[in-house]
């Protein structure tokens, strides 16, 4: 039994590792460099981004305030009830803002954009998604999702734990190899 889940590690190890380096590593940083941007429209696209951040960090910071109000009403021994209920009125309009401000930021970056540029971005996004999905299904096997592994600190008596957080793909392989258990 122990030797059947073995090689089928090695065999699903090697089936990605193969998908995996035959697509382009792609990240954020690079995206510009594909899409050919000119310095006008990199400008545009700096400004934009600056003005998008600024706008949701001011935001994100008035939700988390109305958040911590609404947790001192309801941590009153009887809360009044219009009060809690405009707060999560007021919680409801601010998280609705929040997401109308990153949908508009997200169509005005794509204004900047022409017809090819963006086929192009387009090409890029359904590469990520299907190098998402790869990696997703590859640590599958092991009854959680990657992205799991790297948002909660795994574990369990009886085994060497290790905070898989920061690990890559590749990093988090090694450690299973070397014996660790994140499971």
């Amino acid at each position: 039994m122990r030797v059947r889940n073995i090689i089928l590690a090695v065999i699903i190890s090697i089936t990605t590792t193969a998908i995996l380096s035959a697509q382009p590593n792609q990240t954020r940083r690079d995206k510009p460099d594909r899409l050919n941007l000119t310095e006008q429209q990199k400008q545009q696209l700096k400004d934009l981004r600056f003005q998008s951040s600024k706008e949701k960090i001011q935001r994100q910071a008035d939700l988390k305030v109305a958040r911590l109000e609404y947790r001192q009403l309801m941590s009153e021994d009887l809360p009044d009830r219009s009060q809690v209920m405009s707060k999560l009125d007021q919680i409801s309009q601010l998280q609705s803002n929040l997401r109308k401000h990153q949908v508009d930021s997200r169509l005005s970056a794509r204004e900047l954009f022409t017809p090819e540029q963006r086929s192009k971005l387009r090409n890029i996004h359904r590469n990520m998604r299907l190098h998402h999905r790869t990696m997703n299904r590859a640590f599958h096997h092991r009854g959680m999702r990657m992205d799991s592994f790297r948002r909660h600190k795994i574990d369990r008596p009886g085994f060497d734990a290790f905070d898989t957080r920061d690990f890559s793909p590749r990093e988090f392989r090694r450690a299973v190899r070397m014996g660790k258990r994140a499971y």
